[in-house]
């Protein structure tokens, strides 16, 4: 019971919420990324609370997103020619 609560009522509302926020603060295209960031979380939640530790493998996974998802929401640089 404790488990449906926190997930279908805190969780749920709280991440579309979050979601919506992103999205009007930041726009939808650099909104649009932060999804990607669910599987390091995941990875970080799983090591903190499991003691699971990653592998190597999945270290460099979270190295490629974290890249990704900083290179998405840098600024475009305007070149002059």
């Amino acid at each position: 019971m404790l488990q449906a609560v926190l997930q279908g009522v805190l969780a749920g509302p709280a991440a579309i919420y979050l979601f919506a926020e992103s999205v009007h603060l930041l726009g939808a295209g650099r909104a649009a990324v932060f999804p990607s960031l669910v599987p390091p979380f995941v990875l970080l939640v799983g090591w903190l609370a499991l003691g699971e530790a990653p592998t190597a493998l999945q270290l460099a996974g979270v190295i490629l997103v974290l890249f990704g998802f900083r290179l998405a929401q840098s600024t475009p640089r305007r070149y002059q020619a």
